[in-house]
């Protein structure tokens, strides 16, 4: 199985702000480029702002560096709903490397929530796909070298062939055109928006009941040709993976520096972060809960809260968009079809929480005006707005996948995900419309009636 690797951490940048960092950054000057993929809204290309990328991918000692800065960050610690058991796991243990994890080589089997709060130490970010594919495009002489048959071999050779030897430490290979090593050949990276490359070019497609939602949505973006590189493969792989997972087990990582004020946002974002998953009410959660992810909500009251003040009602959560024209009134359609058929009790101790992917546009006035116009009972429903940075991560601790579009829209999947009185995920279903689904109706209708603290059987 190939590796993984905690992907590179990059972030756009005006490249005038490198300076002192050339040595760990390679800038890139950005454009329009074509990938792989073969989006409808971006047929002329993608536009990819400058940026700079680490010139190698994050090694097991810089790693290991910062999950002792960040100790919520160990593998004996860290919260499950973040990071699957495997997370680390080839470490010799939580605050040591040993044989079959050597200093220099790539850190992998990575989460990508670790992979993004790295980062964000750092103050910068995981790449996205397209500046991930822009920069791998190259080789060592030339920006964009997937024309040349020689060059293309020499990839889908590596995306061939089995990994059964230990990675090579990291930094060995020729640099290439722009100056970053080990692209291909050594491990694959998580990409900052990974989980919206399974997402169709039309709306309509998404939560279809019984798709095969992963490879089949990848599919239908489709590669402009398996004989430009070896992108499909490591987009199979990513699509085929959830955020705490490491389905192609392992995952490495790179970074890139920010610009002033993303720097600023992030450390003071990153300050937060820290020290709500340290507080005793965090740490009092099970692991498995979602509000172990520490994020504010804005509702259409104006009121911010921490999303764990939600802890102690069974949630039935969504994530929309107020300006959606098709899937996401089908999605409020479902939450109302859910409600009709509860008791009063059982309604008044069932929340139904909306959170948007567009908190740009997604202002308290237009959260209420769609509170208005759908008619929803406040006493139930509340429709919510996370910080633009942390849409990303609320997207992937529910299993949501999105991409924006260059007109502003959003293609997404679609799904109810029913949590516990302790935000522990129970349900889900991605049958949207005014008919509920009965299997998920009746996990509610069972969850309704446990307070905070009940036990389950494993795997529910």
């Amino acid at each position: 199985m190939r590796r993984l690797v905690l992907t590179a951490l990059l972030i756009a940048v005006p490249l005038a702000t490198l300076a002192g960092s050339a040595a760990m950054y390679a800038g890139l000057p950005g454009g329009v480029f074509k990938s792989v993929l073969k989006y409808e809204d971006a047929k002329q290309g993608v536009r990819i702002a400058p940026f700079a990328l680490m010139r190698r991918p994050v090694t097991n000692a810089e790693f290991l560096a910062f999950v002792t800065a960040n100790p919520q960050w160990r593998r004996d610690q860290v919260a499950s709903v973040l990071a699957e058991p495997r997370y680390l796991s080839h470490w010799e243990s939580a605050t040591s490397l040993g044989p079959r994890a050597l200093p220099q080589q790539p850190v992998t089997q990575v989460s990508w929530f670790a992979a993004s709060a790295y980062c964000e130490s750092l103050d910068a970010r995981l790449p996205t796909w397209s500046e991930w594919e822009y920069a791998a495009a190259a080789d060592e002489t030339r920006r964009d070298a997937r024309r040349d048959p020689a060059w293309r071999e020499r990839i889908l050779t590596w995306y061939s062939t089995p990994s059964n030897k230990p990675l090579q430490r990291a930094g060995l290979q020729m640099p290439n055109a722009y100056g970053i090593q080990d692209l291909h050949g050594l491990v694959w990276e998580w990409t900052e928006d990974y989980s919206s490359l399974l997402v169709s070019a039309d709306n309509r497609d998404q939560g279809r009941p019984g798709q095969d939602t992963v490879l089949w949505g990848w599919r239908a973006l489709g590669g402009r040709s398996r004989k430009l590189c070896g992108d499909d493969a490591r987009g199979d792989a990513l699509v085929a993976g959830r955020a705490r997972h490491h389905r192609q087990p392992w995952i490495p990582m790179r970074e890139e520096p920010a610009m002033k004020p993303v720097s600023l946002l992030l450390t003071a974002l990153l300050a937060a972060t820290m020290t709500a998953i340290a507080s005793p009410a965090t740490t009092a959660l099970p692991k498995d809960s979602v509000y172990q992810l520490p994020v504010r909500l804005t509702d259409q009251s104006g009121k911010t809260w921490a999303w764990s003040a939600r802890r102690g009602r069974p949630q039935i959560v969504a994530m929309f968009y107020t300006s959606c024209q098709y899937i996401c009134p089908l999605i409020v359609d479902s939450g109302k079809a859910v409600e009709r058929t509860l008791t009063p009790g059982e309604r008044a101790n069932m929340g139904i929480l909306l959170v948007s992917m567009d908190p740009a546009r997604d202002t308290p006035d237009a959260l209420t005006a769609v509170v208005k116009k759908r008619g929803l009972d406040t006493r139930q429903w509340t429709l919510a707005s996370p910080a633009p940075s942390q849409v990303r991560d609320v997207a992937n601790v529910l299993g949501v996948r999105f991409r924006k579009l260059e007109d502003g829209e959003f293609n997404h999947t679609s799904a109810l995900i029913l949590l516990d009185a302790d935000g522990r995920v129970v349900a889900r279903t991605e049958q949207v419309g005014s008919k509920a689904d009965p299997e998920f109706l009746q996990e509610v209708r069972r969850v309704s009636h446990e307070g905070p603290g009940a036990v389950r059987p494993q795997g529910r």
